[in-house]
């Protein structure tokens, strides 16, 4: 069923609005965790070089900061990994061996069916959890096949046009773009992207645990009804 122009432009504004969201809770998680971290850091110095009492106040602090901050990350956590399982990269979509169009029987189709891109028109272009694959980023193969062929499918099998041709050309059932080859020998931006996606959101996991920790830790100072015997440094 053909989707309408206005659920289109309804699908257009959530996804900008998740990107937006997205970056919002990143650099409000990350201000308001280096704050209340340069709280409880301060506070314990004073503790240590001091003979006043600040493990109640470091306790609420503590305990305040990782709820609060656990509650920022796991809601970014969640935006950050539906946008990199679900938003397209902007990357066109290509097919396994890297070819632009694939021959069916009767014409040359895309990667995509005309059915995917009316309801999303962003469905030509590939996942941001996809553009870590070999037709993506170089491939070490070719160097292979063209060290024991000398010659290698897309050099022969190529268009530049936005089109695909309407009528078979001989031998190739795959059509490539004329700069594939090149581009899969030199190029390593987009698994450089999927790489640093991923280990933020390694990161993002991190931080939640030590968040957790801090709320623990803090709680468990805000209890201590006894007073410190700590003997300030001098």
């Amino acid at each position: 069923m053909m989707i309408t122009k206005k659920k289109r432009e309804k699908l257009k504004i959530n996804t900008c609005k998740r990107d937006n969201a997205m970056y919002n809770l990143e650099y409000t998680s990350l201000i308001f965790d280096a704050i209340a971290g340069s709280l409880c850091f301060i506070f314990g110095l004073l503790h240590y070089f001091t003979d006043k009492y600040f493990a109640k106040i470091a306790g609420i602090i503590g305990l305040a900061s990782g709820v609060i901050g656990f509650i920022f990350t796991i809601v970014y956590l969640g935006y950050s990994t539906y946008v990199f399982n679900n938003h397209h990269s902007g990357v066109p979509l290509l097919f396994d061996n890297g070819a632009k169009y694939k021959w069916d029987g009767s014409k040359y189709i895309n990667p995509w069916t005309v059915e995917d891109e009316e309801k999303d028109e962003n469905a030509k272009y590939a996942k941001y959890k996809d553009v870590c694959k070999k037709q993506y980023n170089y491939n070490s193969d070719l160097y292979k096949i063209l060290l024991e062929n000398g010659q290698h499918e897309s050099q022969k099998c190529n268009t530049a046009s936005g089109n695909p041709p309407t009528s078979i050309i001989s031998g190739c059932d795959y059509l490539w773009a004329n700069n594939f080859l090149i581009n899969q020998r030199t190029d390593y931006i987009h698994k450089y992207l999927y790489d640093t996606w991923l280990t933020s959101i390694m990161f993002v996991v991190f931080t939640l645990v030590s968040e957790i920790g801090v709320a623990i830790f803090g709680l468990f100072l805000f209890l201590n009804k006894g007073e410190s015997s700590h003997v300030p440094i001098k």
